[in-house]
């Protein structure tokens, strides 16, 4: 599990969907992969690359971890 020391660093955070039912009638889940910018005793903030920030309250925090950091962008391909 990430903490506070975390700030800072690419993670990704799976949290519980409360208000979704998953495929098997359980829980449903959802990914949030980007930059811990946050982490207290009641929320998490994570900013995705390609958004704003996401505030997560820690009771729906499943799983988080850190990810290493992103390829580098793949050079175009000639259509030549």
């Amino acid at each position: 599990m990430l903490g506070p020391e975390d700030v800072g660093q690419r993670v990704v955070i799976r949290r519980i969907l409360r208000d979704r039912t998953g495929p098997t009638g359980g829980a449903a889940f959802g990914d949030i992969l980007g930059v811990l910018e946050q982490w207290d005793a009641e929320h998490v903030v994570v900013r995705p690359s390609d958004g704003d920030p996401v505030r997560v309250p820690i009771s729906e925090v499943h799983r988080a971890k850190r990810v290493p950091p992103p390829p580098p962008p793949r050079p175009l391909r000639s259509t030549a």
